[in-house]
């Protein structure tokens, strides 16, 4: 979720988590999916490296579980 969902929002994934179930909110989502379809419209990169290494410590803190499931 992102800190700036509403109410309705959290209780959604409240009820998610509770039932034994993962969560993303449609805004993550959206963003997720944006970042996707552009990554597929750029150039193949030749180096793994770049997106990770860009990313604040806090961030990878918070992105590692969520790619992790």
């Amino acid at each position: 979720m992102l800190k700036d969902d509403g109410r309705s929002e959290l209780m959604t994934a409240v009820k998610h988590v509770a039932a034994g179930r993962r969560y993303i909110s449609p805004a993550i989502c959206d963003r997720l999916m944006s970042g996707y379809v552009r990554a597929g419209e750029q150039p193949e990169r030749t180096s793994r490296t770049g997106s990770w290494e860009i990313l604040t410590e806090r961030k990878r803190k918070v992105l590692k579980p969520v790619a992790e499931g």
